[in-house]
């Protein structure tokens, strides 16, 4: 109540004033509503696109595909690993060491003023493994199951509260990076967490995970399927983005 204002005393003005921002603001409802909707086809597609429990086909497939999935253990469809576990000591300049929080967006890593760490300690951390283009991040502690596909070729580290999966040559690493989005996968995951004060999920349960896999070929046309989707997904998420920074500049410069 005691907190001064300023506005004009022109009516005219006023009405002005509130119809853009009612307009700008139906703008953003209108591509928020569209974003919604698109986050929900995925969502039916990975449910209907990847077989349920107990099952061999999927209830939605690509023309040309009949023969039933296989089912083995994750860990016979890739290599996972994570880096040593020690905490290195941020430098000045060197290579970025990412953590969980580092995940944003649909499928993207940040990697703006984010922990570097000096090539010794890059070289000592990933004798074992490293993140390269294909692999799959997956997120083993606090987020556990969050996942990110490697889709840029630059050197940078995953703390070892992330798994590392390489595919064999038997799976594709867009398929997999979609697999593990499924609820059914999820529902599996979460039964293997631990129950800590901090929960987390081992190397080991991740490698005895049951997946089903089909042929390479429908691997590829259902990891471009999503690639596309996901890629129309963060087009509409930037347009969203785009229009909200529009909104708070015109506020800032449209009252005093």
């Amino acid at each position: 109540k005691n907190e001064d204002i300023w506005f004009t005393t022109n009516k005219d003005e006023q009405v002005k004033i509130g119809t853009f921002f009612k307009q700008l603001d139906d703008t953003i409802a209108l591509h928020q509503h569209k974003l919604d909707l698109l986050k929900e086809q995925k969502k039916g597609y990975l449910q209907k696109m990847f077989p349920k429990n107990g099952e061999k086909v999927p209830e939605l497939r690509f023309a040309g595909f009949t023969d039933a999935w296989e089912q083995r253990k994750l860990g016979e469809s890739c290599r996972i690993g994570d880096i040593d576990h020690r905490m290195p000591k941020s430098v000045a300049e060197g290579v970025p060491y990412l953590m969980t929080g580092d995940f944003i967006g649909e499928n993207k890593l940040n990697f703006e003023n984010t922990k570097l760490v000096s090539i010794e300690d890059y070289d000592q951390l990933s004798k074992k493994i490293k993140p390269e283009y294909g692999d799959i991040l997956f997120a083993r502690y606090a987020s556990v199951g969050a996942v990110r596909y490697v889709d840029i070729q630059r050197k940078f580290l995953i703390s070892y509260s992330c798994a590392i999966m390489k595919p064999n040559i038997d799976i594709k690493g867009l398929f997999l990076y979609q697999l593990l989005q499924t609820d059914f996968m999820k529902r599996k995951i979460e039964f293997e967490i631990n129950p800590n004060s901090q929960k987390n999920i081992g190397i080991d349960s991740l490698k005895k995970l049951k997946i089903s896999i089909p042929i390479i070929e429908e691997q590829e046309k259902i990891g471009k399927f999503f690639k596309d989707l996901d890629n129309t997904i963060a087009l509409h998420q930037r347009k969203l983005d785009l229009l909200k920074e529009q909104k708070k500049g015109f506020l800032q410069k449209m009252f005093v």
